[in-house]
């Protein structure tokens, strides 16, 4: 259907990159429940995301899961609160004044640099109506994560490695985007191989809030499409992360407004 000839997709690229929807996997789901007589989830793509893992599952059948343990066993064994033990081990960062890492953060310091500038030219552009003018007395000043286009433009990102379709990246918050480069950008700097981390009960945990991308899109709306309701929510964030690295764990986005990143 897509032409495709066997041996062109890699075992560990994303079935969705192909353009599978969530109506095709359901219908595959069904499919292929029928050719191997197995009662295959409607869920399966999902818990399978690539090639390789659904060949495993069809294969070797569904993955036995540990006994749940009782609530009295549970709270025997549990740690009290104010006393985990936490290890920073990675770091990835994108922030105002050009830091792209730690390093960068720490230059910035160190130079005693404002990271505080004018608004860039163009910023206004969108909110308003066609040939108007800012009013006087708007906000003249901010601090920006960088240019919008460029070698490191908050607009630039590579789809393919994140086994994003053309289609739906173009429909993602630029948060989004930016989300999943600084989370691979962190397990490479704790040197955490990604790949590693797959099946595992890793939890993802963020703070997010805003949600200008959603406005933007919804003045033009010859740009909505079938990607735009998860590419502009917010509540979307967390699960992205999860899915891209087969995680197992809790997957929660938390908007608390200023103390979003705290309580995540």
């Amino acid at each position: 259907r897509h032409g495709i000839r066997p041996g062109e997709l890699a075992d560990d690229r994303p079935l969705a990159e192909l353009g599978v929807t969530s109506r095709d996997a359901v219908a595959l789901a069904a499919r292929l429940g029928e050719l191997s007589g197995a009662a295959l989830p409607a869920t399966l793509l999902w818990e399978t995301p690539t090639v390789g893992a659904l060949l495993t599952r069809l294969t070797d059948g569904e993955p036995r899961h540990a006994p749940v343990k009782t609530p009295a066993t549970e709270a025997s064994s549990a740690v009290p609160a104010g006393e985990a033990a936490v290890a920073v081990i990675g770091v990835g960062c994108r922030l105002p004044g050009g830091v792209r890492s730690a390093a960068d953060f720490w230059r910035l310091l160190c130079e005693g640099r404002d990271a505080v500038g004018q608004v860039p030219d163009g910023r206004w552009t969108d909110f308003l109506p066609p040939g108007g003018e800012p009013p006087a007395d708007i906000a003249r000043h901010g601090a920006y994560l960088g240019p919008v286009d460029g070698p490191d433009g908050i607009a630039r990102f590579d789809a393919e490695f994140f086994g994003v379709s053309a289609p739906e990246a173009q429909s993602m918050d630029p948060q989004q985007r930016i989300l999943l480069e600084v989370v691979r950008e962190a397990l490479d700097h704790a040197a955490v191989p990604a790949d590693s981390l797959a099946g595992t009960r890793t939890g993802v945990f963020v703070g997010v809030g805003g949600n200008e991308y959603a406005h933007l899109t919804a003045a033009e709306l010859d740009a909505v499409g079938g990607w735009t309701a998860t590419g502009v929510s917010p509540s979307v964030t967390a699960g992205r992360v999860s899915y891209l690295l087969d995680l197992r764990g809790p997957s929660v986005a938390v908007d608390t407004a200023c103390s979003s990143s705290l309580v995540a």
